[in-house]
């Protein structure tokens, strides 16, 4: 984890999000420091704001971590179900192995 007095390597409007500015979301917020860098709270916290600004919390889980990510074929989701094939690669058998 990075230290609240450290610095990211970017600039911390290079890291904004369509639509909200990172300068109006930090302005007072920030220390006196001469460098456009932001802290790793700082982004912490635009991104935490960006997402109730934006009425996005339905799609975020606190505390998660993703560990893969799957691909799924809309048009073909139902079919594959009814005939018995699954996600899981197995050939539609529902076995692994």
């Amino acid at each position: 984890a990075m230290e609240g007095s450290m610095l990211t390597i970017s600039l911390g409007i290079w890291m904004e999000l369509p639509g909200v500015n990172y300068r109006d979301l930090t302005n007072g917020k920030r220390r006196d420091v001469t460098s456009d860098r932001a802290t790793p709270e700082e982004i912490s916290t635009y991104y935490r704001d960006y997402v109730k600004l934006k009425g996005l919390q339905k799609n975020f889980v606190d505390n998660t971590y993703v560990t893969s990510i799957q691909k799924l074929c809309r048009g073909h989701k139902a079919e594959d179900l009814e005939n018995g094939h699954t996600d899981k690669g197995d050939g539609g058998t529902g076995e692994e192995g």
